[in-house]
Formats: structure tokens, C-alpha cells, sequence
């Protein structure tokens, strides 16, 4: 795929999936903004930036927050000019039912994992259609599809996101910007390292996650990256509103 002369921001990509997929729209040409949380994204960002001739530049935000999401958006505009492609990734995963969350988890949950996809699309949307085309893929989970055990919160801010997701291509879908939404399964990136590390028994552990999968094999995130670039290239340019699971068959 050519993404030459595109700008691409992607959050949470200082690790996992966000990484992954800032890294294959470099690979293909593409200008990025590199976000995060923490100063880890300076990183990563000159490490892409000395295997690709394209550029990475880094952006520091908490989407918790509405003036960091705000200044992600005014930053980036300015760093890039016009930005083609928003890929909204970044997000937390708080592991429970719903009896052991408080209100405080339940802000903190659904102020990253929902109103910043929101706002950022809303900001986003309004730059994209005034440039007359554009590309916003949320990056969702099969969570918000099937409620995994012991997923109560995460579960219902991935339903909301695929919900927004389709709203949102409904209401623009004859404007030249289309949104759709990708929805992983369980896949290896550094937060489920750690999950599985913090276990008595890591290997045991793994086992049971592979097996627990139709494929029995557990997603890497450069194929979670490869499925955001397919329904954003130009050859694709008939879906919109699509939710698209890469779970290894685990949402059937």
C-alpha cells in the first residue's frame, strides 16, 4: 500500500498495536504523529525515525483529560497541516465485574477509552471534511461484542465505541470521510506479557490463552496494524461502518 504524502495519527503508540500500526503507515510512507501518555513515546518515535525516511514525531497527552485531547488535535494540525488519517488506539483495559468498580474507575475507563475517541473524532471530523476526505478507524475489541468473564467495565466501553463507530459513519458516510472500526482478539504485545509474567505459572498460562482460541494461536499486532492500513487505503474505499474482528475465530 502507498501512503505517501499522507498524515497519520495514531494514540497510544508508544507500545502494542499503536505501535504497530504508526510503524506500518512509516513503512509505507506515511507522515505520523507518535502519542502516549508518558515520554516513552520519544523513543519510539526516533527509533522510527531512523529506519524510515518518513517522519515520526511525538505528542504527549492524557486522553483522561479534555485539554490534553484538545492539544493532541491543535498540536498535530500544526505539526502536520492536514491530517488524512486518525486512528484512535490508545486505551486501558480494568479487569473486574461490575462489583469491584467504583465510579472513579468507571470515569477513568470511559474518559479514555470513550469520550476521547469521541472528541478526537469530533475534532478530527470537522478538519477532515473540510479537506473533503478522510479516514478515522477506532480501534475497538471483540470484548465490546461477546462480554468476556471478568470484563464487565472494558466490555462496555468497547460496545460504545463500536456503537459510536457506526453512528458515526451513518452520519457521514456521503461526506468523504469514512470510519470504521477494527476489533482484536487476544493479542501478544506488552501488556499481555506482563499479565501473563504476574501468574504462578506464565507458561501454563499461556497455554490456556492459546488453546482458548479457535486458531490456537494467540494475534500479533503487526496483523491488527495490517487490518487498520487495508480499510483506510484507497482500494477499499467502499466500506465505512464496517466493524472488522481479527480474533483468530474467537467472536464466532
Amino acid at each position: 500500500m502507498d501512503y505517501r504524502n499522507t498524515n497519520v495519527v495514531v494514540t497510544g503508540s508508544s507500545a502494542g498495536i499503536g505501535k504497530a500500526t504508526a510503524e506500518s503507515y512509516m513503512k509505507n510512507g506515511a507522515d505520523v504523529i507518535i502519542h502516549g501518555a508518558s515520554l516513552k513515546g520519544e523513543e519510539v518515535a526516533r527509533e522510527l525515525n531512523e529506519k524510515y525516511d518518513s517522519k515520526a514525531t511525538f505528542i504527549r497527552a492524557d486522553l483522561a483529560k479534555m485539554e490534553d485531547v484538545r492539544y493532541l488535535y491543535e498540536e498535530s494540525v500544526r505539526t502536520l497541516g492536514k491530517v488524512d488519517i486518525l486512528v484512535n488506539c490508545a486505551g486501558i483495559v480494568p479487569a473486574g465485574t461490575v462489583l469491584d468498580f467504583s465510579e472513579k474507575d468507571f470515569d477513568e475507563a470511559f474518559d479514555v477509552n470513550v469520550k476521547s475517541v469521541f472528541f478526537l473524532s469530533k475534532m478530527f471530523l470537522e478538519h477532515m471534511l473540510k479537506n473533503g476526505r478522510g479516514n478515522i478507524v477506532n480501534i475497538a475489541s471483540i470484548a465490546g461484542l461477546i462480554g468476556p468473564k471478568n470484563r464487565a467495565l472494558y466490555s462496555a466501553s468497547k460496545g460504545a465505541v463500536i456503537s459510536l463507530t457506526r453512528a458515526m459513519a451513518m452520519d457521514h458516510a456521503d461526506t468523504g470521510v469514512r470510519i470504521n472500526c477494527i476489533c482484536p482478539g487476544m493479542v501478544y504485545s506488552p501488556s499481555l506479557e506482563k499479565r501473563i509474567e504476574a501468574t504462578d505459572d506464565p507458561e501454563e498460562t499461556y497455554r490456556i490463552f492459546r488453546n482458548n482460541i479457535p486458531m490456537k494461536r494467540i494475534g500479533t499486532v503487526e496483523e491488527i496494524a495490517q487490518a487498520v492500513l487495508f480499510v483506510t487505503g484507497d482500494e477499499n474505499s467502499f466500506m465505512t461502518g464496517s466493524i472488522i474482528n481479527v480474533d483468530g475465530g474467537a467472536g464466532l
